[in-house]
């Protein structure tokens, strides 16, 4: 976000050594009779964790940040959340089959609120994600000159003509799911591309 930061979020200030405890995959906390255990998800960035929380009576309920996806409350549609520069496609399907393992039996995306039917989410997620993955990489290509290599690397003008196709490409596909104008606009709102 660069010099938008402070302006987006506020100031960012350090949390005093002796209150932070590192996770890696599989620690646990225990707080107020649950349990947290973190869970490497990357993919979508290689320091996402997914927080697992089982209560006393068994319950499971996997708080999944952007490793999920995004899908508002009020309609029933998947969408990708815009990811850092080391978005791995091949690692971050592995995460969804890993959140699918967890057997949770619900999950809470960061954007928003809760999903019971995670197989369903997921897998809308998985052909959401290898289909914009392929989008890309063909648009990449012709734009590019045939060259296959990452956007950072594009030049400005590439990269707006892709930024351009790729949000007509994802408004067709909202058209195509009956997504209406203001729907669209709810989810390029939260979730701008």
């Amino acid at each position: 976000y660069g010099d938008r930061m402070d302006t987006l979020w506020g100031e960012f200030l350090a949390a005093p050594a002796g209150k932070v405890t590192p996770l890696h995959d599989g620690d646990t906390v225990r707080a107020g009779g649950m349990t947290f255990t973190a869970l490497d998800t990357p993919g979508h960035a290689y320091h996402h964790h997914t927080y697992l929380l089982t209560d006393d009576n068994g319950r499971r309920i996997a708080f999944t940040g952007d490793a999920a996806g995004v899908r508002l409350p009020q309609f029933d549609v998947v969408d990708l959340p815009a990811p850092p520069p080391e978005f791995h496609l091949e690692t971050w399907l592995g995460t969804l089959d890993r959140l699918e393992a967890a057997a949770a039996g619900v999950i809470y995306p960061t954007h928003f609120g809760p999903i019971h039917d995670i197989h369903g989410h997921l897998s809308q997620l998985r052909t959401l994600m290898v289909d914009a993955v392929a989008f890309v990489e063909a648009r990449l290509g012709g734009l590019a000159g045939g060259a296959s290599s990452a956007v950072p690397s594009a030049t400005p003008e590439v990269r707006a003509e892709l930024l351009a196709e790729y949000i007509a490409w994802n408004r067709a596909r909202a058209a195509a799911l009956n997504l209406s104008p203001t729907a669209v606009e709810s989810y390029e709102l939260a979730n701008p591309l």
